[in-house]
């Protein structure tokens, strides 16, 4: 009993030792791993403070350059700014100058219009060039007078000219003196010296193709009509001939004296007066009764000189 009782404590003893060995390697174990991963959490905490520290750093970098960036940008925005502002200011007070000069230009430009034009309506007298915008209203008809000598080197066309109206062309001697008009009231077109005492000329050759009325109004049958204007007026005056209101036609001499007259009397019949005779060269045809001092030549006793006349009988 008792080598039974001595084996139990010697086993109870090495068992008891093993859980102690057992326990303190456990014990052991446990710090070893502690230790390790104490160690481990500080490498990771200073780790993860040098990145807190550099990640504050960038953020500081970061936004120090953010900052200045910005300020740049401001910086730049401010002086194109500025710069805008600048300009503007010299652009205004260059327009400004140029519209003082494009203002002293223009009232220049219309100072000088004013010596050449003037515009008026029909119920308006002359205004300036300056007064021209009154006459854009609708019940206005402008019209523009030129003042000095005009050459219009291209041609000319007048339009629409209406006889008895507004719309026809003048050309009127001064102070209210006559005018050729194109056409007049009547829609003729209206030829006038333009000069007192003076006339129309024309130097060159003048062709009319339509009947011409002289004194009177053109003649339809006739290609030209000629009536005196008044009793005392001559129809006709050319070289030594002339014709006399009543139609009558009388040769002069160089001096104008009348020397023969032509005219038919109150029956119809050729009256030839001439003061110093007729002289007839060539041969004399008579159709009908030549009669002398109221006698019929060819008769029993024809009176001298017209003793050798023949009688011809009318076909």
């Amino acid at each position: 009993m008792d080598g039974d009782g001595g084996g139990t404590s010697i086993f109870a003893i090495i068992f008891t030792l093993l859980i102690v060995l057992g326990t303190a390697g456990a014990l052991i174990f446990l710090w070893m791993q502690f230790k390790d991963h104490k160690t481990g959490m500080e490498v990771d905490v200073k780790a993860a403070a040098t990145k807190a520290e550099e990640a504050n750093k960038q953020v500081a970098s970061e936004s120090a350059n953010r900052l200045g960036n910005i300020k740049y940008v401001v910086d730049q925005v401010n002086t194109v700014n500025e710069d805008i502002w600048n300009t503007y200011n010299t652009l205004a007070s260059s327009n400004a100058a140029s519209l003082t000069t494009l203002k002293s230009s223009q009232e220049s430009i219309m100072t000088g219009v004013d010596r050449f034009f003037k515009f008026s309506p029909d119920n308006a007298t002359q205004r300036s060039l300056y007064q021209a915008n009154a006459l854009l209203s609708a019940n206005d008809k402008p019209r523009l007078d030129m003042i000095q000598s005009t050459s219009f080197i291209s041609g000319l066309t007048a339009k629409d000219l209406v006889g008895g109206t507004s719309n026809v062309a003048r050309f009127c001697a001064p102070n209210n003196g006559p005018c050729i008009q194109f056409p007049d009231a009547s829609g003729d077109t209206f030829l006038k010296a333009l000069v007192d005492g003076r006339g129309i000329v024309m130097d060159s050759p003048v062709k009319v193709t339509q009947p011409l009325g002289i004194g009177a109004p053109a003649s339809t049958t006739d290609m030209l009509k000629i009536v005196g204007s008044s009793s005392s007026m001559n129809l006709m005056n050319a070289g030594n001939v002339r014709i006399d209101p009543s139609g009558n036609l009388a040769l002069t001499d160089a001096s104008g004296t009348t020397r023969a007259t032509l005219r038919l009397d109150e029956t119809g019949k050729l009256n030839i007066n001439s003061e110093s005779g007729v002289i007839i060269t060539g041969d004399v045809n008579v159709l009908g009764t030549v009669s002398m001092n109221g006698s019929p030549v060819g008769s029993s006793s024809p009176p001298e000189p017209f003793a050798n006349f023949k009688r011809v009988k009318a076909y």
